[in-house]
């Protein structure tokens, strides 16, 4: 049920039908202010029904509203093959980066890390901004109409400069990578941002088989595959690919939020549990 909602939705948004194996549906928190602490979301099986949705997740007695989200959760090994073959898909995928980066990631880091991200992504935004033509190009009235400066910048950069001053500071900022086109900019900021976030893969604390109680945490993505490092190391250890998982067995404890997962790996005799 769930899949035929997100085959609806991207119907609706002109993406191609090819994608739908990208996205899923997941419940999370209304947006939150920048900076704060990411609040829990669930992400959806395919499979579930809008009902069983209802019961599991919507009747808690949460304080917080959740909504449905649609994001792009597998992504490929090749980000530059997806933008070649699926153009559209890619650009979603830029945005939802774009509002993640702005939402958790721009209030943290370097100040002139966070101009540059900010000026790629306003290039982006006017794509026509030449080296002479940035002060007429760059149109403040527009960015404000379309929800202002925090949509490109961290907002301890926005409101602790004069106005003026903070125009000049990105005027300068933009001019300085005027000349990238358009795609230039997005991969830039992909790049820069893989830097300090490793968007490609999931991120998971738990503990290795049965035995192992020492944390660590466990990596998944097309790339990784299912890998994990401890808190001492900064190399990761594959466990095995994820065209090798064959079948995911997962056991809720009682009286707790976790959960033992069995993954059966194929060409392996016994499973690995987490």
């Amino acid at each position: 049920m769930n899949r035929r909602v997100v085959n609806v939705v991207l119907h609706g948004l002109g993406l191609d039908q090819f994608s739908t194996p990208h996205f899923a549906l997941r419940l999370a928190p209304a947006a939150s202010v920048p900076g704060t602490k990411i609040q829990e979301c669930h992400w959806l099986h395919p499979g579930l029904r809008m009902p069983q949705v209802a019961r599991k997740y919507l009747r808690r007695s949460n304080p917080m509203p959740l909504r449905f989200e649609l994001k792009i959760r597998f992504i490929p090994k090749d980000i530059r093959e997806m933008y070649q073959t699926e153009m559209s898909a890619f650009l979603y995928f830029y945005d939802q980066l774009a509002g993640d980066y702005i939402n958790h990631v721009a209030w943290k880091i370097e100040t002139d890390f966070a101009i540059e991200m900010g000026a790629l992504m306003l290039k982006k935004r006017f794509p026509n901004i030449t080296v002479s033509n940035v002060e007429k190009k760059l149109d403040f009235h527009v960015i404000e109409n379309e929800g202002g400066l925090l949509k490109y910048f961290p907002e301890s950069f926005v409101l602790n400069v004069k106005k003026k001053q903070l125009q000049k500071n990105i005027v300068a900022a933009v001019k300085r990578i005027a000349n990238f086109s358009e795609l230039e900019c997005v991969f830039r900021f992909l790049n820069q941002l893989m830097k300090i976030v490793k968007f490609d893969a999931e991120i998971f604390r738990v503990s290795l088989g049965l035995g192992w109680h020492s944390p660590i945490e466990l990596h998944i993505s097309e790339k990784a595959g299912v890998s994990y490092k401890t808190e001492n190391s900064t190399a990761l250890i594959q466990l095995a690919k994820l065209r090798s998982v064959v079948d995911i067995c997962i056991r809720k404890l009682d009286n707790s939020d976790k959960a033992i997962v069995r993954l059966r790996i194929s060409a392996q005799s016994n499973p690995l549990v987490s």
